[in-house]
């Protein structure tokens, strides 16, 4: 959550210091190429595999509302002549872009969203992971990993928000896909997934089945 923030941070901030070498109308153009560029990679390290014309489908609200940002900072540096102006137009500028994509993140979306986004279409494994190796369940069976992200696909979710997560009571996974292997912890209340944590809105009933799948090993 806060490293995606950083990362719209990053990249409007940077392509206004790119544009100076060239007209300003240039700030927003180099907002557009950072920001996707930087989509298009982790989705690569993610999947092994992107899409430049997805990329910007399925973010172009967002790629707009930052090239907004953009040009309003190029324009501060170069209207206000007073440095303390300057500097308080800029600050006002970044913290407002912060809240802005804070709010954008915080809209609640599905956990069938969220694994397809972070894991890929195609889910091959599922370790639950115990407090050693040989306690691990390896779930390899189709059916059950279809159950897996079936079931549970339509669970709201909400990130944005702060969700205390306690590791002695947090179901571990590990999710193998062709992008690679994802950490996943499970709780009554909330889902980390990767670096982000999300709150569960509905009934954790996926806390649930991975817990009856636990107990019915330990049998």
């Amino acid at each position: 959550m806060l490293i995606s923030m950083f990362v719209v941070v990053l990249a409007v901030l940077l392509s206004v210091l790119a544009s100076f070498n060239f007209k300003g109308w240039t700030a927003p153009v180099f907002t557009f190429v950072t920001y996707v560029g930087f989509h298009l990679i982790a989705d690569l390290y993610r999947y092994g595999v992107t899409s430049l014309f997805e990329t910007i489908a399925a973010n172009w609200l967002h790629i707009i509302v930052l090239m907004i940002f953009a040009t309003a900072i190029r324009y501060a540096v170069t209207a206000f002549e007073e440095r303390r102006t300057k500097v308080f137009y800029i600050f006002g500028m970044v913290c407002l872009l912060a809240v802005f994509d804070l709010i954008a993140q915080a809209q609640t979306t599905t956990f069938g969203e969220v694994v397809e986004e972070e894991l890929g279409p195609d889910l091959l494994e599922i370790t639950i992971l115990g407090e050693q190796s040989s306690d691990d369940i390896v779930i390899d069976d189709e059916e059950l990993i279809d159950e897996f992200l079936n079931d549970y696909r339509d669970m709201t979710l909400r990130g944005g928000v702060l969700t205390m997560m306690r590791a002695e009571n947090s179901v571990r996974l590990q999710a193998r896909s062709n992008g690679g292997r994802t950490l996943i912890m499970v709780d009554e209340h909330g889902i980390r997934l990767s670096l982000d944590t999300y709150r569960v809105e509905d009934d954790n009933g996926l806390y649930e089945y991975l817990n009856e799948i636990i107990e019915e090993e330990q049998e």
